[in-house]
């Protein structure tokens, strides 16, 4: 049975079932192991996935370098999720995945593959 205060008012509590919206939406940072966080796999998915559409309706360019930290890469080129081969179908574009120490592990880099040009934040 709860309380009631001396105001008439009903005290309760809750429990948290779930864990909060830091740990829902990213995940331990790989390079120091836990002590800091960076953004989850799947929100970058879906960042880059944002761009390609917003591109592909401003753009006629078809031919991209995508250049992503090496530790994100394997996750976007591995056939079990297919996520960079399906961004490439629904788009209609070519994107080449090219591994890239100097990218932070929670961004990406888009260039054109003929110009070279950085268009990240054009679009």
């Amino acid at each position: 049975m709860a309380n009631i205060s001396d105001f008439g008012i009903l005290e309760m509590t809750r429990q948290r079932t779930r864990l909060n919206l830091l740990h829902s939406v990213s995940e331990e940072c790989p390079i120091c192991h836990g002590s800091g966080r960076v953004t989850s796999k799947g929100s970058i998915v879906t960042k880059i996935e944002s761009w390609f559409r917003r591109f592909k309706i401003k753009s006629r360019e078809r031919r991209l370098d995508l250049h992503v930290h090496p530790d994100f890469a394997p996750y976007l080129s591995e056939s079990t999720n297919k996520v960079l081969w399906k961004i490439q179908w629904r788009n209609f574009i070519r994107i080449k995945l090219i591994e890239d120490a100097g990218v932070n592990i929670d961004e990406f880099r888009v260039f054109l593959r003929k110009s070279g040009r950085d268009v990240t934040e054009e679009y």
